[in-house]
């Protein structure tokens, strides 16, 4: 499964898994606190700065939200919705064979988990 995994890229591998967990109601308001906050996501999937979601309040303000205070983008423009909730995903994800810490494997594990 691994190797077919790596062929995909990583935002549409991560939007696909959103889009599935949503599907299948599979989460939930805890999950949702979880993958907002910085250091659960450090420690979960191996993340080093930003959380997995942003949540957005007003969607004019997409182009500026999806940037880091540097002006770097960290986070897709593709918004998804959660229980009425508009979300931003980050796009700070590694695979194994980067030469990044492997983010997505524990992702992965995460989202098989929940379904």
């Amino acid at each position: 499964m691994m190797n077919d995994v790596s062929k995909i890229n990583n935002k549409e591998l991560v939007l696909k898994c959103f889009k599935l967990l949503i599907e299948n109601c599979a989460i939930d308001n805890e999950d949702i606190t979880n993958l907002l906050d910085e250091d659960y996501c450090k420690n979960q999937f191996c993340r080093t700065k930003f959380p997995v979601l942003i949540e957005i309040k007003n969607e004019d303000e997409v182009n500026q939200q999806i940037k880091d205070n540097k002006g770097r983008q960290r986070y897709y423009k593709e918004m998804i919705t959660i229980e009425g909730r508009n979300f931003l995903v980050s796009n700070f994800w590694y695979k194994s064979n980067s030469s990044h810490e492997d983010s997505i494997t524990p992702f992965l594990k995460w989202v098989i988990s929940k379904i």
